[in-house]
């Protein structure tokens, strides 16, 4: 029997029934099942007696609106083992609507039924879960579908979920932090903080199939977007793990990310088939039929046995994976090894660590050279391709395992009868491992590709497999496989923007900033860089031209008068690739110079002199000492300089060259010339600016390392550095 009730419940305006306390809710929802209910204090389920029914009722349909306030506790106080069996506040629901709730301290135990959560065991026909918050939160059944919103789900929405420092485990199949089976679900804004999700807890195997996710144990025609999974530990003992679903099945994955304090693992059976043992993927362990993963990001460990990948441990049937990036470790490794390495691994310990910047943001990547077990399969972004294709992916972290095995890569460890291309690999990895693909065959290709590991092959060509085929725009920092199209390129190359042009529209690489070309986007070779004068030069390995932002200008005439020295610029429409240009821009901060036309050249043509003046482009650093610096000429803001001290010009600048600022003497003041340049703009009126002056940059010589702006920057940085008045590349 239920406690008194010591306060009223109201009706409210906008039709929904107020309610401040467990047993106020229990009694309006045990009598109407349709009811809209809104929370209007926190309700605490430990407040309800023994005699509480099994759910508030059996199957739901109306609203539950939290307003803000949290449902903490249990449903049982007394610890009785029949506490166990009652499982969650709805058994069924249907077209129901949950929103603005905070879960605490709520745990639902179950040896007996499958579908345990803390809403609902099972919630179909559009119901909608949004703004919830689950927080120290758990699970468990003894047999299928573990999660904190419903146990099983078909055909609902959730939306601004967030589940931490929660756990969630199924003895058999299918756990997930929200939702243990997902069916033609909607994933939107889902936060998964400190939380555990395990399947097959019995350790010794389990049956083949077990599933879990971060999200989903397993996910059936649904989407996802813009998940988060943070430093989060999801586990098989048999099959099927990754950092959002552990099984997938044409679904969809976009803007998801798993950080490096998160692990993802599953350990095989001795029940099952060598070939079965495990799947695991930073994103999915094991998408089936035609599954798209768009732009995601793995950092995490992703440990284990067979069919490992930073983003997806195997894709089949026609599955597409774009624009993702892993930046986690993918290694073979015991059971019994996990726990300590996870916890070296998220603390940084016992590995090497560098930082490393893709896209504008910093990675720690980790570097481990200690043992690894035996295993196959495993891949920077895919372990196993099988009918489906990989395109415009990168891979910058570790893939490790004992080196005896084979079919292993960088971008993917086994492709059949699929494609790999506009790929990216720079990994630290075990001796065996392949630039790109460990194993490469059937009706398979692989194009547009890029290999930056020096000390791998670009990939392994099973003869035994016919039909492989590749373009000629594959590249390689290792010996090139004539063979297959596979040709090798230098870090010179790389930097220059050659390999960029020559990869295709898919790799943009901003030169002068970055060291080689990545598969982002569609720019291209392009300079973009922040200005703080109106004024500056140009000079690119491409045709530009002026636009609205930014105005072009060819110097074509040099006055030398008796006192003073005249350089005039002239407005232009189209600057030829390697020409020199003065531009000018009304609005400060970031610009970009494109391509207008396919021409690409690799070094700046001999300038044409002006009487005894040229205006030099450069591609490169040029550093000038001594009496250099007084032929030397440089534009700075609207000035005219020259400098008495040893300089350095940064890439893709140009400079003025001329006769010795001690020879430019007025034959008037037998003092040195003035030297001012003007502009003849586009519609023919001409500007005068001001005179020299001695204000170039010196070469730091102090062994500190600086950007090519001359900015001091970190020993992480990675592009182009001046140290003591030399580049180097990191």
């Amino acid at each position: 029997m239920l406690c008194c009730m010591t306060a009223a419940w109201a009706e409210g305006t906008d039709d929904f029934v107020e309610v401040a306390s467990a047993s106020q809710m229990y009694n309006v929802l045990s009598g109407n099942a349709r009811a809209k209910v809104r929370l209007t204090a926190d309700i605490y389920l430990s407040d309800l007696g023994a005699n509480f029914g099994d759910t508030f009722c059996s199957t739901f349909y109306g609203i539950l609106d939290g307003d803000g306030h949290a449902i903490k506790g249990d449903h049982y106080a007394d610890g009785t083992t029949e506490r166990r069996n009652r499982t969650y506040l709805f058994t069924y629901s249907d077209g129901a609507t949950f929103k603005n709730l905070t879960f605490k301290h709520i745990r639902k135990n179950s040896e007996d039924h499958s579908n345990q959560a803390i809403i609902t065991s099972q919630a179909k026909n559009g119901c909608v879960f949004e703004n919830i918050t689950f927080e120290n939160c758990g699970t468990w059944t003894n047999y299928d579908n573990a999660g904190s919103a419903a146990g099983w789900a078909e055909n609902c929405t959730f939306t601004n979920i967030t589940v931490k420092n929660s756990d969630f485990t199924a003895d058999k199949n299918q756990s997930g932090c929200v939702v243990g089976h997902a069916i033609g679900c909607t994933f939107t804004k889902i936060k998964v903080e400190n939380c555990e999700s395990t399947s097959a807890a019995d350790k010794g195997g389990g049956d083949p199939g077990n599933k879990a996710g971060g999200v989903v144990g397993r996910s059936d025609k649904c989407t996802f977007d813009e998940v988060e999974v943070l430093g989060s530990y999801i586990k098989t003992y048999c099959e099927y793990a990754g950092g959002v679903a552990g099984y997938s099945t044409q679904s969809k994955y976009s803007n998801c990310t798993i950080d490096d304090q998160s692990c993802v693992y599953a350990h095989g059976s001795q029940k099952v088939n060598a070939d079965r043992i495990s799947y695991r993927g930073g994103i999915v362990g094991y998408a089936v039929n035609g599954d798209i993963i768009q732009g995601c990001i793995n950092s995490a460990l992703i440990a284990g046995f067979n069919r490992g990948g930073g983003i997806v441990g195997e894709s089949s049937n026609g599955g597409v994976i774009e624009g993702c990036l892993n930046t986690g470790m993918v290694i073979a490794i015991t059971m019994e090894e996990l726990n300590d390495f996870y916890n070296k691994y998220k603390n940084k310990t016992g590995m090497t660590c560098v930082t490393k910047t893709y896209q504008g943001k910093e990675y720690v990547i980790r570097i481990y050279n200690g043992n690894c077990t035996d295993m196959f399969n495993l891949g920077g972004i895919a372990g196993r391709i099988s009918n489906s294709s990989v395109s415009k992916c990168a891979n910058f972290g570790s893939v490790l395992f004992k080196k005896t095995n084979f079919a292993n890569g960088g971008i993917v460890g086994t492709l059949v009868n699929g494609t790999i291309s506009d790929c990216l690999s720079d990994f630290s990895g075990s001796s065996g491992v392949h630039g790109i693909c460990g194993r490469t065959g059937g009706n398979s290709r692989i194009d547009n590709c890029l290999n930056m590991t020096t000390y791998k092959d670009f990939a392994a060509i099973d003869d035994d497999w016919t039909g492989f085929k590749s373009n000629d725009k594959n590249y390689s920092l290792t010996t090139a496989e004539d063979a297959h199209h596979i040709k090798k390129t230098t870090a010179a190359d790389l930097e220059s923007g050659k390999v960029c042009h020559l990869l295709g529209e898919n790799w943009e690489q901003n030169l002068g900033t970055d060291a080689y070309p990545t598969p982002t986007g569609s720019k291209g070779v392009h300079h973009s860089r922040t200005v703080s004068n109106h004024y500056g030069t140009v000079c690119l390995p491409f045709a530009m031209q002026s636009n609205d932002k930014v105005k072009l200008y060819s110097m074509n005439e040099v006055n030398n008068g008796e006192d003073d020295v005249t350089i005039r610029f002239s407005y232009v429409d189209r600057v030829e690739a390697g020409h020199p240009a003065l531009f000018c821009v009304e609005e400060l901060g970031d610009i970009t110079f494109e391509s207008i036309d396919d021409e690409i050249i690799y070094n700046p043509p001999f300038p044409p002199m002006l009487g005894d003046w040229a205006f030099v482009g450069v591609f490169d650093t040029r550093v000038f000492s001594g009496d250099l610096t007084k032929t030397t000429y440089y534009i700075s803001g609207d000035k005219i300089r020259n400098a008495s001290v040893a300089v350095h010009i940064a890439p893709y600048r140009a400079y003025i060259f001329g006769p010795s600022i001690d020879k430019l003497t007025s034959n008037s003041t037998n003092r040195a010339k003035a030297i001012q340049f003007t502009l003849d703009d586009e519609d023919g009126e001409t500007t005068a600016l001001e005179m020299v002056g001695e204000d170039l940059v010196p070469v730091q010589k102090d062994g500190k390392s600086y950007s090519i702006m001359g900015t001091e920057v970190s020993e992480g940085y990675r592009g182009i550095v001046i140290k003591n008045g030399k580049k180097v590349i990191k």
